[in-house]
């Protein structure tokens, strides 16, 4: 993993660090399927990529003093706002896909026990965060990925919503924003 970061304060919400147009990186990551999933199959089409940094294994906080950390609560409430809402991106013709550097088994028991309908991506070699800048942070001796909101067409970024202050409220203002575009 790269040692290079961008710090929040320089990212800008409508083009966080030179995040619009880039295209999206041709990847294998592990899925909370069980398999590896293409990165270029993934996002051939077009793609909501929520990047979170680490929902909760059933009873145990991702690093100590988790509530405490600016941006890190509410990577459960921000996936069940997507699954929600997943047939209404369906409907539009948006995939939805989840992001974070957590182990695949970790993952796949999140989306199990929250029978999340869409795919969850394991970034823990950072890879895809590294290609594309991917704020990140420190907790309890682990690196986390910043939480960032990416909208893909056809294997490229077109819009980036960074911060995300309320992520309950992030799935239905992505909607909102591809429901006015049309």
């Amino acid at each position: 993993m790269s040692r290079h970061r961008v710090d929040d304060k320089e990212l800008d919400q409508d083009q966080p660090f030179g995040l619009r147009q880039s295209r999206m990186p041709d990847l294998q990551l592990e899925s909370s399927l069980g398999s590896l999933i293409r990165t270029s199959a993934l996002f051939k089409g077009n793609a909501v990529v929520y990047v979170y940094p680490a929902t909760g294994v059933s009873g145990k906080d991702p690093a100590s003093d988790w509530d405490t950390i600016p941006g890190a609560v509410g990577c459960t409430v921000q996936s069940l706002g997507f699954k929600s809402l997943y047939s209404e991106f369906k409907a539009l013709g948006w995939e939805v896909v989840g992001v974070s550097s957590q182990a695949s088994i970790e993952q796949f028991e999140f989306s199990a026990r929250n029978n999340i309908p869409f795919v969850l991506l394991s970034d823990k070699d950072f890879r895809l965060a590294d290609a594309l800048g991917f704020p990140t942070f420190e907790a309890g001796g682990r690196i986390f990925l910043g939480r960032l909101t990416l909208i893909v067409e056809r294997g490229v970024v077109k819009k980036v919503f960074h911060p995300v202050d309320v992520p309950a409220d992030n799935a239905a203002t992505v909607l909102k924003w591809i429901s006015t575009r049309r």
